[in-house]
């Protein structure tokens, strides 16, 4: 939960304004010492300073946050265009895809047919001597047979 609202509020607040806080805040611990030359103000020298010290530290703390958080917005950035290219090609080898499948199944289409043809063609021989005509066997495991095999 923390990491989300430091997240947040480093995005909302541009990082010349963290560097400022930090940089007024070590400037201020430098000058608190001069706090100890007026007297009404010496009993909250030790104050002061605790104070500085946290602006600066604080200031520097969302310095940090703030590379860190751009070097993870530029990382996303690329992932993202990482992506894009990626669903690009995988719509293109879709389309590739799906045409050799059409074209696989027309070729099977068209090899299913003449084999139909062919064992219409050669039932006349078939039947006219009552044998197994060695057609008969090449029609059959030519039917067998996947397509491109002999």
């Amino acid at each position: 939960m923390f990491a989300w609202l430091v997240e947040h509020i480093v995005s909302i607040v541009p990082f010349w304004v963290w560097l400022t806080i930090a940089c007024a805040g070590g400037i201020g611990y430098f000058f608190s010492g001069i706090i100890t030359l007026i007297p009404f103000l010496m009993p909250y020298k030790e104050l002061v300073k605790i104070f500085f010290i946290v602006v600066c530290l604080g200031g520097t703390f969302m310095c940090g946050s703030d590379g860190v958080t751009s070097i993870w917005q530029e990382q996303i950035k690329e992932a993202n265009a990482r992506i894009a290219a990626a669903e690009a090609k995988s719509k293109e080898t879709n389309i590739v895809i799906q045409k050799e499948y059409v074209d696989r199944v027309k070729t099977v289409k068209e090899v299913q047919l003449q084999i139909q043809e062919k064992i219409i063609t050669d039932t006349q021989i078939i039947d006219a001597e009552c044998k197994i005509a060695p057609e008969a066997i090449e029609d059959l495991n030519a039917a067998a047979m996947p397509r491109g095999k002999k």
